[in-house]
């Protein structure tokens, strides 16, 4: 039912009875309200549910007596519910509006009168149709054609998937029955289903809303059918109506909704608001001996769900009912829902955070200050349930940070459903960090779909090591939706990150990952080995998506095989072998891409020197330089830290054409091996010494002027020479070393 009674215990002052009470060996009575005879829909009888009264009452509910305001006795019935509480079942006839249920006299003898109850209810009849329903007028003369039925029975809401008497395609569901609309003021009313419907309410609106054919809408409101929402103004009372659809193609979606005046939102319209029995409204409870004798009643207006997830959060009206108590007269009304939220007012709103049983505490007092209070619990009700879904994204404006710098992240949080003010957004970095709350604010979104979002931008403080970051959605303080966020060393194992759709990195729980640069160099590296000295291999790993030109193209003009002769040469005791880590032609990687190939590949190989080669396209496709700079310096540390190898960092050349665009990436290159303290081979300067240096990108034998976007073979004749002279330059001691330590080995002068 729509009215909850309030518990049994209540503190209040004594006085002498009320000058219209009924009979004194009476202990107690609630004063009711139903609806006047034009609002009744031919109903005659109503029900009033005692809840915790019953506890005053006789077992078997004989000492219940009703009666007019006038003191008439009214035909009754007591009925026992769920073996705990009692339901009086009394008839309304005429124009009597007000009547008193009086009970507790334990000497009261049986006084049930019966008599002849017209009722209420809903009713779904289906029926079989032999060809599709197009159009919401064609309901009603299809009513009017087709006669046979599958079956008609009392039916609980409007909100079915199926026919659930027969096939689940072409056939006509009929839903009629008497609605309780338990205010007066505007209603919103709406119609979502999968083919033709149409709602009307008898001596109102008919038809009020209907829709088409077409998919069912994701919410109520749908642009393709504007007419399947619809605002009345509608006097508190119960009416007749009927909701008719036509189904297709098989299954189905018949659903009705409304917001009631007092109410924030469409939701499906409950089975407690189709009424069999007149709804009772309570306007007071007394006591024989109470002057204050407080009293309130609830109305679940809906449970609000996020993301589908349960329990959800109740939302109650509170209405204190005391006789001749009000507000402007100095009367004031405290109320405690047990969670720390205090209201004051006669009539409040609240919703709890979780839809268990809760304790509600009213206290009212007098002008005089004299005080009365009253405890019951409230157990939320099954539905109605209103639907709230949040998307979160969590994002940097960067997938890199220098060490130092601040996490700055971007926030959007996007609702749909509504209640944008109750939502919270929650932030916490770090395993030991208290966790900081703050409002968001919405506003429309752009789409125009209805929902509304929030930006919010953050700053976190630099953390020495990785770093956790967890952004939450919150309302009421439960969590709706959350993201994870690291911050990880460039110098760590890194295993499992990827990119993402969004060109995201995450790791193998789907988390965002932010880099950090590590404050690595060459010195405070592990020990480089260059040489495998009991093999004397020389592993010489280039990666080089494009400046050696395609794989195989050059063969033994490649740069990288003319550098291994050239090392083989002048180490001839050691045994060089150079491998390459490249790519198609035209499919360069973009920086961050680049950096998780060369962690996969540090991953397999274990080379003993390293080339990592900066490519013309990146100065092409004109790749940020801080970019560039940031995944350099990063897939260096990573180098150093996860292998011990040496490191040769190989500067891009000079494109043709627009030479000075390769300067400011050969300057990055070369910070980046001083700050780190490796070698570089500066290409950039080394091609523009060199006279008609853009000849080393023209074809051999091309007729006319056209340029490669690799060096070809002068040119990487060239390239090979320069990073020959880095390398000797850089790892000659190392070398030699290496070739004495094999010579001994091999002669067997390790044993001496």
């Amino acid at each position: 039912m729509w009215l909850l009674i309030v518990c049994l215990g209540s503190v209040c002052p004594a006085s002498a009875a009320p000058e219209d009470w009924w009979d004194a060996h009476w202990g107690y009575r609630l004063v009711v309200n139903v609806v006047g005879p034009e609002r009744r829909a031919g109903i005659n009888s109503a029900l009033l549910n005692l809840a915790e009264q019953s506890q005053l009452c006789l077992p078997d509910g004989r000492d219940v007596r009703v009666v007019t305001a006038g003191g008439r006795s009214v035909p009754h019935r007591v009925e026992i519910r769920d073996n705990k509480t009692l339901d009086v079942l009394f008839q309304v006839a005429g124009g009597d509006t007000r009547f008193h249920v009086y009970y507790g006299n334990a000497e009261a003898e049986a006084a049930e009168r019966r008599w002849e109850e017209s009722l209420g209810g809903l009713f779904l009849e289906t029926r079989p149709i032999d060809r599709p329903l197009h159009r919401p007028s064609d309901l009603r003369q299809a009513e009017r054609r087709y006669r046979a039925r599958f079956d008609r029975k009392p039916w609980g809401r409007i909100w079915d998937l199926e026919n659930p008497f027969g096939r689940d395609d072409l056939y006509l569901s009929i839903y009629e029955g008497t609605l309780y609309c338990p205010e007066s003021g505007d209603y919103q009313f709406a119609v979502n289903a999968d083919d033709v419907a149409y709602f009307g309410i008898q001596g109102l609106a008919d038809p009020l809303c209907w829709r088409g054919e077409g998919v069912p809408s994701m919410s109520w409101y749908d642009p393709n059918n504007p007419r399947a929402v619809r605002e009345l103004a509608v006097e508190k009372g119960v009416y007749h109506i009927r909701y008719y659809h036509g189904e297709n193609w098989g299954q189905q979606l018949a659903k009705l909704g409304w917001r009631t005046p007092s109410s924030d939102a469409i939701v499906t319209v409950p089975a407690a608001a189709f009424v069999t029995y007149l709804p009772v409204e309570i306007a007071a409870r007394q006591a024989l001996n109470c002057d204050i004798c407080p009293f309130f009643v609830s109305r679940h207006e809906y449970t609000l769900r996020v993301n589908g997830r349960e329990p959800g959060f109740p939302r109650y009206r509170f209405e204190a009912r005391v006789a001749n108590a009000t507000e402007s007269d100095g009367w004031q009304f405290a109320w405690d829902f047990g969670d720390g939220e205090p209201l004051v007012g006669a009539v409040v709103e609240h919703e709890f955070a979780g839809a268990q049983t809760h304790q509600v505490a009213l206290k009212v007092t007098a002008p005089d200050g004299t005080e009365a209070s009253i405890l019951r619990p409230v157990t939320p009700p099954a539905g109605p349930v209103r639907d709230v879904t949040v998307s979160l994204s969590v994002g940097s404006d960067v997938h890199m940070l220098g060490p130092g710098s601040p996490l700055l992240l971007r926030t959007l949080v996007v609702v749909h459903g509504g209640l944008q003010s109750d939502f919270e957004l929650v932030t916490q970095s770090g395993s030991h960090q208290d966790a900081v709350t703050q409002p968001l604010k919405f506003a429309p979104h752009p789409s125009g779909d209805g929902s509304e979002l929030a930006f919010v931008r953050q700053s976190y403080v630099a953390a020495p090591d990785d770093m956790q970051v967890k952004v939450a959605v919150a309302h009421r303080g439960v969590e709706a939706v959350s993201e994870r966020l690291r911050v990880l060393q460039t110098d760590g194992p890194l295993s499992g990150l990827h990119l993402d759709e969004a060109q995201d990195l995450r790791d193998q729980e789907g988390r965002l990952v932010v880099l950090r640069l590590a404050d690595l160099r060459r010195d405070n590296a592990p020990p480089r080995r260059l040489c495998e000295t009991r093999t004397g291999a020389v592993s010489i790993l280039a990666f080089d998506e494009m400046l050696a030109g395609p794989p195989g193209h050059f063969q033994r003009a490649e740069y990288g095989e003319a550098l291994r002769r050239m090392l083989a040469a002048r180490y001839s005791e050691l045994d060089f072998r150079f491998d390459r880590v490249a790519r198609g032609l035209g499919s360069e990687p973009s920086p961050l891409d680049r950096f998780l190939r060369i962690r996969d590949a540090m991953g397999r190989a274990e080379p003993n020197l390293v080339l990592l080669v900066c490519q013309p396209q990146s100065v092409i496709n004109g790749v940020p330089v801080g970019d560039f700079e940031g995944f350099l310096a990063a897939s260096l540390d990573h180098v150093l830290a996860r292998s011990r190898a040496e490191v040769v960092i190989v500067a891009p050349p000079p494109v043709p054409g627009a030479p000075e665009a390769a300067r400011p990436y050969a300057r990055a290159a070369k910070r980046v091996g001083l700050r780190k303290g490796v070698a570089v081979v500066d290409l950039y300067s080394r091609f523009l010494l060199t006279a008609d240096w853009e000849g080393f990108f023209r074809p051999r034998g091309a007729r006319r002027p056209s340029y490669m976007l690799y060096p070809n073979e002068a040119g990487q004749a060239l390239i090979a020479q320069e990073v020959y002279t880095a390398v000797v330059g850089a790892c000659h001691a190392d070398l030699s070393a290496a070739v004495r330590e094999v010579s001994l080995l091999r002669t067997g002068g390790a044993g001496r």
